[in-house]
């Protein structure tokens, strides 16, 4: 027997990376007391007879790896055994199976098989297998083809496409294997490989390679045969090849996905969390988790979702690319329609079983309805750039007919709507009477948005607009004009100040710097007001959203049913809907409280226990200083803070972004400001005239920086642009 394995230093793994500084970890007791050698006892849903097995064909059985490298295994094991103790009904018998045959392996083939399933499916060269922890290969790949189910394919046994063979080869051997019958062999891989299937198609004719007289299947095909000699001379050269079972991976892989609860197709990157977390790598939250038992009600319930949600990543890969030609434009509709039908049996069936109530929202992303819908909505911009705004007003409509699925992308479906009958429901030759009637729709279309609870301000505010255009069309009355409840919102003073230019980067206009160094438009207002004796940082929503992340701890990782279903989340599965602020409003509105009169108190303490560790967590950014954000914090003031962070726990997802451009202190005169920069001709959107008025309405100091461009030196605009706003310039 092998001496037991090396406990090496777990904060070094021999890479360059800097260590993260964590709390102290103890190893597993399975590392400090396995031996190379034990077998454990079989997983739930073992069948009986996988608890011994006969080492296979070789009379030593694989040493263990060393301790930091089974911390791969360690933590598949840790997700396969938390899937089987608590959801094994999602597996089916086989699946259970081939896990019992996992676990009755030697530690070294355990450990193989997990290193396997991490890197993309498909075939691996023999030779470029390299895992020297595990010693010798050879045996550990003889166990696993000769286990009760194998594990493990062999390419002479089942790689017979001469195709997949080839695309394992390198370019060079390509080369190599193509020069001698064709010295003007191509040079790109795909050329070579099409080249060489060719000269092995063209002589099909030769007497060692023709199909059998009335052969008529093996001529339709016109495939090249592992007998043949273009066959065997690719796979000299490729030499042995491997692959887990495609049973294996799609097992694997189905636990992963259960046990992450996965929102993605598994790939070979699914373990990199756990083991980025075990190690002290990464760290997440502390939190107690609560895995949801029921979250899939069974098998068939999962593997409907799964199969979704491989669907909506194959559909987002074509509609991502960039690609607007129509035919493939045309092949991304195609994987939609089908989805159409089913998703509205699941509306049907969610309709007749489920409430609207926004608690079990986020639950619901766990099923194929979400997802179908996800889909459809997605799928509206693939008919928006084939121009079949019919069929996208039709698909807009049945999004829009249900209340139970993304509720919160009804304003976006209704502005699209609305647009779509304004601008092309109607021709511009048509009569005055087709014309009012189009009209009317588009009326009807923004009335019935500006009723819906789920349509937000600043989408209504839009739609708002529009409803105005269309009444003036129509010459209504003014008893029929309709009369907008939403407040009106303030507006933030506004400074002009000019600056040389200085060309462009990534479209974006670059300025003169005060020191003649180029720099984009936000750096040059920064300069401007540190010239009034401000600091500040061109942050957006980051410096906003770190200072809620770092308030609100105690309530975001708080124990709360189902929210935490891993201990790898950087939030609150209900972070990003409606049920985050409902179900905790009692709780969030005290902490609010104590927010206001200790948050100094607060940022300090979260800060020393969290940042040492680089915490992974939602919203924050550990590249500020506590110092900074306490000035600021300071600076604000408890009232705005509490109004910040009231805001943001209410609709975290819609409010997350539009915050002012730059956030600017004075620590002297404990003053803070948020500045808006609008280069020419750029404009606030819906959800920064929102923002604007938030802080506003909270006491936050807030400017409209708004920046000309001059070809030579900057000077004052003498006329200024109006009672608001104050002009200067950058020398």
């Amino acid at each position: 027997m092998s001496a037991p394995p090396t406990v090496i230093d777990l904060t070094d793994d021999g890479s360059d990376e800097a260590e993260v500084v964590s709390p102290p970890r103890c190893l597993a007791p399975s590392l400090q007391k396995r031996s190379d050698t034990p077998l454990r006892p079989p997983l739930p849903g073992a069948p009986r007879n996988s608890e011994v097995r006969e080492p296979s064909r070789t009379p030593e059985v694989p040493a263990a790896p060393p301790a930091l490298k089974q911390y791969y295994l360690e933590s598949f094991r840790g997700d396969l055994e938390t899937v089987l103790a608590g959801e094994a009904h999602l597996l089916s018998e086989e699946e259970l199976a081939l896990c019992a045959v996992f676990n009755s392996l030697s530690t070294a083939a355990q450990y193989l098989t997990v290193r396997l399933l991490a890197r993309k499916p498909g075939w691996l060269r023999l030779a470029a297998l390299n895992y020297p922890e595990v010693g010798p290969l050879e045996p550990i790949l003889d166990e696993l083809l000769s286990a009760d189910i194998p594990l493990l394919d062999c390419g002479d046994r089942t790689l017979t496409d001469l195709t997949d063979l080839l695309n394992l080869l390198t370019l060079e051997e390509l080369r190599r294997i193509c020069k001698p019958v064709d010295p003007r062999a191509a040079k790109s891989k795909p050329a070579l490989i099409a080249q060489y299937l060719k000269m092995g198609r063209s002589q099909r004719t030769l007497s060692f390679n023709r199909p059998a007289v009335g052969d008529r299947a093996t001529m339709a095909t016109d495939t090249i045969p592992p007998s043949s000699p273009w066959y065997r001379r690719a796979a000299r050269v490729l030499g042995r090849v491997v692959r887990l079972t495609p049973a294996v991976t799609e097992t694997f892989q189905r636990v992963q996905f259960i046990y992450h609860r996965g929102r993605e197709p598994v790939d070979g990157n699914a373990m990199t969390t756990t083991v980025m977390s075990t190690i002290g790598r990464w760290n997440y939250p502390r939190y107690v988790v609560t895995r949801s038992l029921d979250l899939f009600p069974d098998r068939s319930a999962l593997l409907a979702y799964e199969s979704a949600v491989r669907l909506r990543h194959d559909l987002g890969v074509l509609t991502d690319s960039g690609r607007t030609d129509p035919a493939f434009l045309h092949q991304a509709w195609a994987l939609c329609i089908p989805v159409r039908t089913a998703w509205r049996d699941c509306i049907a069936a969610e309709t007749a079983t489920a409430g609207t109530d926004p608690g079990g929202h986020y639950r619901r992303r766990y099923t194929v309805g979400y997802v179908y819908t996800r889909i459809l909505g997605r799928s509206t911009r693939v008919l928006e750039t084939l121009k079949d705004y019919a069929t996208e007003a039709e698909l807009l409509r049945d999004l829009l007919s249900q209340r139970i699925y993304s509720l919160r992308q009804r304003g976006r479906w209704y502005e699209r709507l609305a647009l779509i009958q304004t601008n092309y429901g109607i021709a511009k030759d048509a009569p005055a009477a087709a014309k009012e009637t189009s009209w009317r729709l588009v009326r009807a279309t923004c009335l019935e948005a500006l009723e819906d609870p789920y349509v937000q301000d600043a989408e209504k505010r839009l739609l708002v607009k529009r409803l105005a255009r269309m009444e003036k069309r129509l010459g209504l009355a003014p008893s029929d004009v309709y009369c907008s409840a939403l407040p009106e919102r303030r507006e933030a003073p506004i400074v002009t100040i000019t600056g040389i230019r200085a060309g462009s980067s990534r479209n974006r206009p670059v300025y003169e710097s005060a020191e003649g160094s180029p720099c984009m438009v936000e750096n040059l207002v920064l300069q401007h007001y540190e010239t009034q004796g401000y600091r500040g940082f061109h942050c957006e929503s980051g410096l906003y959203l770190t200072l809620f992340t770092l308030l609100f701890w105690d309530v975001l990782f708080a124990s709360h049913p189902g929210v935490f279903e891993t201990p790898y989340q950087p939030a609150p599965l209900d972070l990003h809907t409606d049920a985050f602020y409902l179900d905790r409003q009692e709780t969030i509105e005290a902490h609010l409280s104590l927010v206001e009169s200790t948050y100094a108190a607060i940022l300090t303490r979260v800060w020393k226990e969290e940042q040492p560790r680089a915490t992974r967590c939602v919203g924050i950014h550990w590249s500020y200083e506590l110092s900074d954000l306490l000035e600021i914090a300071e600076a604000l003031g408890g009232q705005q803070l509490v109004g910040i962070c009231r805001h943001l726990a209410q609709n975290y997802k819609a409010h997350r972004s539009g915050l002012p451009d730059l956030c600017l202190w004075n620590a002297k005169r404990n003053h803070f400001k948020a500045v808006e920069v609008k280069g020419p001709g750029d404009t606030l959107s819906e959800t920064q005239k929102t923002w604007i008025d938030v802080l506003l309405m909270h006491g936050v100091d807030v400017e409209l920086c708004r920046v000309v461009a001059t070809d030579g030196p900057a000077n004052v605009d003498p006329k200024g642009s109006g009672n608001n706003e104050v002009t200067t310039s950058i020398e």
